[in-house]
């Protein structure tokens, strides 16, 4: 939540780039976490304009699409890992 407050283009760049890596590997948001997710969300939106929302999304969705996916997927992992996020199987 932090780097939601500080920098919150970033936030957007780091929040879409983890949806589509979930997306690209099916898993879904774990219930328990749905409601942060959603606040977060809600909060970088209000944060950011429209456009400033759109870019950052395409560069966080490019983040795990593009053809280094291996170095996006290591950046994402590490990013939650120390925002204090567990990996879940």
């Amino acid at each position: 939540m932090l780097l939601a407050s500080t920098q919150p283009q970033r936030a957007v760049t780091w929040l879409c780039a983890a949806e589509a890596l979930r997306e690209l590997i099916a898993t879904p948001i774990p219930p328990f976490a749905r409601a942060d997710y959603e606040r977060t969300q809600m909060t970088l939106r209000i944060a950011v304009s429209d456009d400033e929302f759109s870019v950052a999304r395409d560069e966080g969705r490019a983040m795990i699409l593009q053809q280094d996916s291996g170095h996006a997927l290591e950046q994402a992992i590490e990013y939650a890992l120390k925002e204090g996020h567990e990996p879940t199987s």
